[in-house]
């Protein structure tokens, strides 16, 4: 930097500079090197792709066009929906129906099928990983190294991950919803669970799903 602003001016001992005026000579330092030489400003669209590949659902990743217009199809969507709203609890998961939507807690040992249903309809609220990681062994190999990472350095056989989720888009187009997730230990994961209520199933719909997905950015954002 120095060679840049030498040929512009000499400053005498204890002299400073504004702002203003440095930034001038600065600018004139600049304009006067060969154009081959100029650093150039990056690519707006670098830092965009990285945004995009820092929010996009990388746990529903590996389920591109035709795998998910199979899966996130009306019927499929109401199927799994009517499960949410009626499953009990279990050995291996907790249903926490305080809220206005169902919220399934997966605890260790849980099927990595059902974690992974849960997870694409926007149902699931956490997951207890235990080592080994089974229970995630169908999410993306982004999220399970993640808990391989975290795992060793908390030195946590077990891993919880709190997630929070919009409902997917059926229509026009099937879309993921997008996920946050975060990790912890057992001991910090701070999971409480009110009074439940009996919620009554709903008739699924496209406005119902536009309605949840719409309360589900409403919370993450």
């Amino acid at each position: 930097m120095r060679t840049l602003i030498r040929p512009f001016f000499k400053l005498a001992k204890g002299q400073k500079l504004s702002k203003k005026e440095l930034f001038s000579c600065l600018q004139k330092a600049h304009l006067s090197l060969p154009s081959k030489r100029r650093e150039r400003p990056r690519c707006p669209r670098k830092h965009l792709k990285r945004m995009k590949n820092l929010i996009a659902p990388k746990a529903l990743k590996p389920l591109q066009a035709p795998a998910m217009q199979k899966v996130l199809t009306l019927e499929q969507y109401s199927s799994y929906t009517s499960r949410a709203y009626t499953t009990q609890n279990t050995n291996s998961q907790i249903i926490d129906t305080s809220g206005i939507y169902p919220r399934i807690h997966f605890l260790a040992g849980s099927n990595s099928e059902d974690v992974t249903k849960s997870v694409i309809y926007g149902y699931c609220g956490s997951i207890t990983s235990s080592f080994g990681n089974r229970e995630i062994l169908e999410m993306h190999k982004s999220i399970i190294g993640a808990v391989k990472n975290f795992r060793k350095s908390s030195r946590s056989d077990m891993v919880v991950l709190k997630l929070l989720s919009t409902s997917p888009e059926v229509y026009p187009v099937p879309e993921p919803g997008w996920i946050i997730v975060q990790l912890c230990t057992p001991n910090k994961a701070n999971i409480k669970f009110n009074k439940n209520k009996a919620l009554p199933i709903p008739t699924i719909n496209e406005t119902w799903i536009c309605d949840r997905r719409a309360a589900g950015f409403a919370v993450i954002i």
